[in-house]
């Protein structure tokens, strides 16, 4: 609430409120979040065309002089400003912060959201070989992955035609004891089989599907 209503204030030009409310939240709130509700005020300086400033505020905002933080949910809101205002240095340097001060005791600070917008930031600028090998760095660090991790870079390889490297994730997908491919991962790879002209591979993998799915249902009866 007190996001939207800021946003809201500051769109408008009424920094007085907008400075107030966030007075009111520093008094009542946990550190991560007065964190997260800075990050508005960070793209309202990049919007004016205050880089430097924004920039100064983001370091500030995470007692961080290189403006880097552990925390997933602080470190993803400040992520998405700085790729959509085109600090891809900064992004990058506080992903890889993230995946240096990672730990097995604290989960949630590096989760699929993360992964997903940085993978999915190199398919903008067409690094396919950078993103996978983002998803491999990562894989590795956090031993383990959720399917939506799996599923949307394999979507994403895809869509760009890039079908032998969604068949070689998509094989390390079934290797995997703990995560399997659902209905949406499986339908990427056979749209994508589709559109390719491989109608053998289409209707294998659609087999495989049903055979999953069976085997889940089976598990759930017995």
């Amino acid at each position: 609430m007190y996001m939207n209503l800021i946003r809201g204030y500051l769109e408008q030009g009424n920094l007085d409120m907008a400075y107030e409310l966030r007075d009111d939240f520093k008094t009542c709130s946990l550190r991560n979040r007065i964190e997260i509700l800075n990050s508005v005020f960070v793209e309202h300086l990049f919007k004016q065309g205050k880089d430097e400033e924004a920039m100064e505020l983001y370091k500030s905002s995470l007692n961080n002089k290189d403006g880097f933080t552990a925390n997933g949910a602080v470190a993803n809101a400040y992520l998405k400003v700085l790729l959509k205002y085109g600090k891809k240095t900064q992004a990058w340097a506080l992903f890889q912060y993230m995946l240096d001060n990672y730990s097995n005791y604290h989960r949630s600070e590096l989760d699929v959201d993360t992964l997903n917008m940085m993978v999915n930031e190199c398919f903008k600028s067409g690094r396919f070989s950078d993103a996978l090998n983002t998803f491999i760095k990562t894989k590795a660090k956090l031993k383990y992955l959720p399917v939506g991790a799996y599923k949307n870079i394999i979507t994403r390889f895809c869509r760009n035609g890039n079908l032998s490297e969604a068949e070689n994730v998509f094989d390390e997908l079934l290797k995997e004891s703990f995560t399997k491919p659902d209905v949406a991962t499986y339908t990427s790879l056979i749209h994508a089989y589709v559109e390719a002209g491989r109608t053998e591979d289409a209707v294998q993998t659609a087999n495989k599907m049903i055979t999953s799915n069976l085997q889940e249902a089976t598990k759930m009866l017995f």
